[in-house]
């Protein structure tokens, strides 16, 4: 469960939507075909990834409904990490080559930016920060939900992208885990990645 909002669940869900070969049975065949075993065990682990189908179901608390808001294998929808896609009333994700937005209020979908090679999402301080794959690394970017702009944060204090998860906010401070322990942050030095500046709080 990814998080719940105006009296509805995300539910997050990967399996497969056909029967999936056992991974004997699998190795048999291979073998009985002229293959060989250890690469037909190597083979099976590629033939259930090629087959699992993720899922973003949206579960009504008071019905008892569930509505499918978007499936596809892993190159079309991202199985999101991050706990906090639940935001304001709205969930947001990254489906087709674009980020998207789907109220939990009145069931709408909207495209907010087509953006390549996505790896994780999450919405804080009316943003959605997305990190896309590039050479050599990754680059840490937020969308603005006000404006509809786009920004890369330009790393000015830490090596790594993305290190530190908020899980909740105020007016000028995120809280959230850095090195294993709860943390606060200055939003201005989280904007630097600058986390060296966060505040163990536990």
């Amino acid at each position: 469960m990814a998080g719940v909002s105006e009296g509805k669940a995300v539910l997050l869900w990967t399996g497969y939507d056909e029967e999936i070969i056992p991974s004997d049975e699998y190795i048999r065949q291979a073998v009985e075909n002229g293959g060989n075993a250890k690469d037909a065990e190597n083979d099976w682990f590629k033939y259930l990834e090629e087959r699992r189908v993720n899922k973003i179901l949206i579960a009504d608390l008071k019905s008892g409904g569930t509505t499918e808001i978007a499936s596809g294998k892993n190159e079309k929808l991202l199985l999101l990490v991050d706990p906090d896609v639940v935001y304001k009333g709205a969930l947001y994700y990254y489906y087709d080559g674009a980020l998207m937005s789907y109220s939990l209020r009145d069931g709408k979908t909207k495209e907010l930016l087509r953006t390549p090679d996505v790896i994780n999402v999450f919405a804080k301080d009316g943003r959605v920060f997305y990190i896309t794959r590039k050479a050599g690394g990754a680059s840490f970017c937020y969308y603005v939900l006000e404006s509809g702009e786009s920004h890369e944060i330009v790393n000015e204090g830490n090596n790594d992208v993305m290190v530190f998860p908020p899980h909740e906010e105020n007016s000028t401070m995120f809280m959230g885990s850095y090195k294993e322990k709860r943390h606060l942050i200055s939003k201005e030095d989280y904007y630097k990645e600058d986390y060296n500046k966060a505040v163990k709080i536990d």
